[in-house]
């Protein structure tokens, strides 16, 4: 048998009733949203399940398909998560819209950086990515290999030729 994992209870009831959302009391118990649950029914506290039927199901398909909101902003409109709110469009026929990239020109902003003559080095923490998505980026678009005209040797990897750009 694996052994019980120790919780503060006295937190766990306290942020319970105070109707913070179990990933929150999880993060800051240090553990699942699923034994944080189990151990609040374990302890007497009441069910937190989210009824779709309760909700104002026509009202969520016109944020979402007339006012263009994402599952996550109606999500924290009405205090449940984005997944419930997947549930009831999925329940009432709607067509989920595919995830949109949050920054679809980071792609030409890298060219861009590249071609001005900084380094993937230097372009990486201009940009908030590491050094391997700016070289992922550059190679899309500039059309290069995987290691960008590069080959290894026993050091590592070796650059055999400049990229064109």
């Amino acid at each position: 048998m694996i052994p019980r994992m120790q919780l503060d209870e006295d937190l766990l009831r306290r942020l319970w009733l105070a109707d913070v959302t179990t990933t929150k009391i999880a993060r800051q118990l240090g553990c699942s949203q699923s034994t944080a649950s189990k151990r609040a029914q374990q302890i007497g506290l009441p069910r937190r399940a989210v009824q779709t039927g309760t909700l104002p199901q026509a009202l969520i398909v016109g944020l979402y398909v007339d006012d263009k909101r994402t599952t996550e902003e109606i999500g924290a409109q009405f205090g449940v998560s984005h997944t419930t709110i997947r549930r009831v469009l999925r329940a009432r026929g709607v067509t989920l819209r595919r995830a949109v990239k949050r920054c679809p020109d980071l792609k030409a902003e890298c060219v861009r950086l590249y071609r001005g003559g900084m380094t993937m080095k230097e372009i990486a923490p201009a940009l908030g990515l590491t050094e391997a998505q700016v070289h992922h980026r550059l190679a899309k678009v500039l059309g290069v290999g995987s290691h960008g005209g590069a080959r290894k040797n026993a050091g590592g990897w070796q650059r055999k030729r400049r990229w064109i750009a």
